[in-house]
């Protein structure tokens, strides 16, 4: 068995003495290791990430070392979502998506969404590494500084030669001093220059991020239909469900959408968000509340009313019953290719696809 095997095993036995109350377990190992918590970037962070660091932090954080790079990318996501959330605060994350990283992490996985998430959420709660690696990275920064030491040393020695060939240069230029002092004016004066070219350039990133967020809200406030207006609740969900989606999701969600609609929502792959919180508009129900992606909800669409599923209406399904049996209302989601019963109120119930 592999480290990243093992290490995933333990996990999951964690889990599973979580789950039968279970306070103490045997360790393979004489001496308690000594543990450090794992620091996880950000979404956007390891967006930016080279394969190679994106494999080493999966290694890091328990990833199978054999999961395919999309599901590698997707556990990734998903782990930084729940690292980096603010505490009180319940990511808006799939099913799907958290289903794929139970099982790169070595993890048996649930048909039941909510064991899924519980399992995920206990494991975030005990991620450690061995204080080991902490201890290796000071050994090497210790070395780093040895060698500096060292290196220093050499300089030291060699100083009296050099400063034997400067004296006499000196001797030689003595005439050309005007010469120098002139050149040292005009230096001076191109560093004075540079802060402020540098300023115009840091003005310049301010706007750019500025310019951004600007977007972002606006497509926010969006909705629609131009008469509904959405209310302050569902502006600051849509805008918070946009900070916790990974990019790499907000693409993939905007792609199934513009597949399944009529009329497509323009977006850019690199920077998705604002295209995202359009999208995003489109999930907030009858009652002004943002449904999660991927589930069934209300909508009020003019006069009318009728059940939507990532923004775009149900699509109705017959089904099949005994002679004498009332068949039940039944829609499928266009997007994603779920099927939902309505129990004639407001609430939807995801049954299995015949």
């Amino acid at each position: 068995m592999s480290k990243t095997s093992k290490e995933a095993a333990v996990k999951a036995l964690m889990v599973i003495a979580s789950y039968l109350g279970v306070t103490e377990l045997a360790s393979g190992d004489d001496a308690a290791e000594e543990t450090t918590k794992v620091t996880v970037p950000s979404a956007k962070a390891i967006a930016k990430m080279k394969a190679s660091e994106k494999k080493k932090l999966a290694a890091t954080l328990g990833i199978e070392e054999d999961t395919e790079d999309d599901d590698r990318d997707t556990a990734l996501n998903v782990l930084s979502v729940l690292a980096n959330a603010e505490e009180g605060d319940e990511p808006e994350l799939d099913d799907g998506d958290i289903k794929t990283t139970v099982v790169a992490l070595g993890l048996k996985p649930s048909k039941k969404a909510s064991d899924n998430a519980e399992a995920l959420t206990t494991y975030m709660s005990e991620l450690e590494v061995p204080a080991e690696e902490t201890e290796e990275a000071a050994d090497e920064e210790a070395a780093d500084e040895e060698t500096e030491e060292v290196a220093d040393e050499e300089e030291e020695e060699e100083a009296p030669k050099k400063k034997g060939k400067k004296a006499k240069a000196d001797a030689d230029d003595e005439e050309s001093e005007e010469e120098a002092e002139e050149e040292v004016e005009e230096t001076e004066e191109e560093e004075d220059e540079a802060p402020k070219k540098k300023g115009k350039k840091s003005k310049s990133d301010d706007d750019e991020e500025e310019a951004e967020e600007e977007a972002e809200e606006e497509a926010a406030e969006e909705s629609e239909d131009d008469a509904e207006e959405l209310s302050d609740e569902a502006k600051a969900a849509i805008a918070k469900a946009v900070k916790a989606t990974a990019p790499a999701d907000q693409v993939k969600r905007l792609t199934a959408y513009n597949a399944a609609a009529e009329e497509e929502i323009e977006f850019d792959k690199k920077k998705p968000a604002a295209a995202y919180a359009t999208l995003l508009a489109k999930l907030v129900d009858s009652e002004g509340k943002l449904a999660k992606w991927g589930k069934a909800y209300i909508k009020s669409v003019g006069e009318e009313s009728g059940g939507y599923c990532c923004g775009l209406e149900l699509k109705e399904v017959k089904v099949k019953v005994a002679k004498g049996e009332e068949a039940p209302t039944r829609g499928e989601c266009v997007v994603t290719g779920k099927q939902f019963d309505f129990d004639g109120t407001d609430t939807f119930e995801e049954v299995e696809s015949e």
